[in-house]
């Protein structure tokens, strides 16, 4: 079973699956990833922590 943090991680990497930052050539997944983990090194909890996860995925993507 996956935590609700891992859960978070893997929809990161599906809804942003193909798909580039404008002006990097990096997956979007990478900057989710990056302030989520920030995030969590800072004290954050879980839900903030997840929160910045998924951040980006409902401005960015038309996931459903």
């Amino acid at each position: 079973m996956y935590s609700k943090e891992e859960q978070a991680i893997r929809l990161v990497i599906k809804a942003f699956e193909n798909k580039k930052r404008v002006k990097e050539d990096i997956n979007m997944a990478v900057h989710s990833i990056t302030v989520g983990f920030m995030l969590k090194n800072i004290g954050c909890d879980e839900v903030t922590v997840i929160s910045g996860l998924l951040h980006d995925i409902i401005e960015d993507t038309t996931f459903d």
